[in-house]
This record gives structure tokens, sequence and C-alpha cells, in this order.
């Protein structure tokens, strides 16, 4: 992570901070999205339990292979750009995974595409909390991920309940919310581009 020093907080930066938590908010939802319809993978494509857990397995390797790229690179300095390629990332997840509701193999690449997406978003995000906000940037990212962690798990069972074509529909919806605060975070970026310039020249800590 980057140690930047914020002024006192502006319209700017309330607004790259505000566009910052929702990205990685939604970026952490795609991956508690498949806890509460796994039953249905099991039923509609006799995945087994082994199966099942290959799935979760596949998921926090490409997040630790994402977190260990991150800290022993400097991908720390373009972390406004890191950021909205994670979202691309996690776009083309949900694209896989709805995909996958009738072919297993793609339940693999989606779940391997949203632990890079979850990977790649929590250090820009936490970068670029802290160059809006300062000290403050740590709590509101910390807020995104525990937010991203409870709304997908509702957000999931609540389709899977009550709406028809769960495993296609959760992550059609998943896909807009990415594509939505990706346009709200592409658009505060722009406006903050001299902020975040510093960014390119501090040394990581």
């Amino acid at each position: 992570m980057i140690a930047v020093r914020a002024d006192r907080p502006g319209r700017g930066s309330v607004l790259l901070g505000a566009a910052v938590a929702a990205a990685f908010t939604f970026a952490v939802v795609g991956s508690n999205i498949p806890g509460p319809i796994l039953p249905l993978y099991e039923d509609h494509l006799g995945l087994s339990p082994f199966v099942l857990a290959a799935l979760f397995v596949t998921y926090f390797v490409a997040l630790v292979s994402m977190f260990l790229l991150v800290s022993r690179t400097s991908l720390g300095r373009f972390a406004w750009a890191v950021l909205p390629g994670a979202l691309v990332v996690g776009l083309l997840g949900d694209v896989a995974l709805w995909s996958g509701a009738d072919t297993a193999w793609l339940l693999f690449v989606g779940r391997a595409l949203t632990g890079t997406c979850v990977g790649l978003a929590t250090g820009s995000a936490a970068t670029l909390a802290v160059a809006a906000r300062g000290d403050a940037g740590r709590t509101l990212a910390a807020t995104g991920a525990i937010a991203g962690s409870f709304l997908g798990l509702i957000a999931a069972a609540t389709v899977a309940q009550l709406l028809p074509e769960p495993t296609v529909l959760i992550y059609r919806l998943h896909a807009v919310s990415l594509v939505l605060s990706g346009l709200l975070l592409a658009a505060a970026l722009w406006r903050s581009r001299r902020r975040l310039s510093a960014l390119r020249h501090d040394e990581p800590t």
C-alpha cells in the first residue's frame, strides 16, 4: 500500500472515497454469491461435495496469488488503473459463472476470475481510499469488505428463493452493479487525477 498525505477532504475527495468504496464493495459481493446457490449447482449439474469444495479452493488460490503479485511489485503506484481493471476481470467472471449454469468447467473459470478481481481490488482500493480520505480511508476500505460480504450472501439467497433462474440472474445483476460502480469510479478518478498523480512517485511502504 502507498502512504499518501491527504489534504482536508473536499468534494472531489469525498466523491473519490465513495466511488472507491462502492467499487470495492461490489467486487467483494461477487466472492460471496455462490454460497447460497451451491445446492442448486449440486442438483442441476450433479456436482459432488469434492467438486464444490474445489470451486472454493480455486477462488482462494487466485486471491492469494494476486495478493502476492501486488505485494511484490510496484502495482500500488498504478492503483488508479488496477481497480478499474479488477472490475473488468470481475465482469468477465460473472459472464463465465452465468454461462457455467449448464457447463461445470466454466464455474472454475469464473471463480478464478472472481478471486483475481478481489485480490487486485483489495490493495488498489485501500491505496485510493487513503489517497482520497487519509487515515479515514482505511476504515472506508474495511467497511466495503464487510458490506460486500453481507450483500453478496443476502442478494444470492433472496434471488435463489424468489426469482427464476437464480444461477444466471444473480450474476447478471452483479455484472450490472460492477458496470455502474465502474462508471462512477471512472468519473471520480478523472476528477481527482491531479491528486492521484502523486501515487506514481511515492515509494511503497
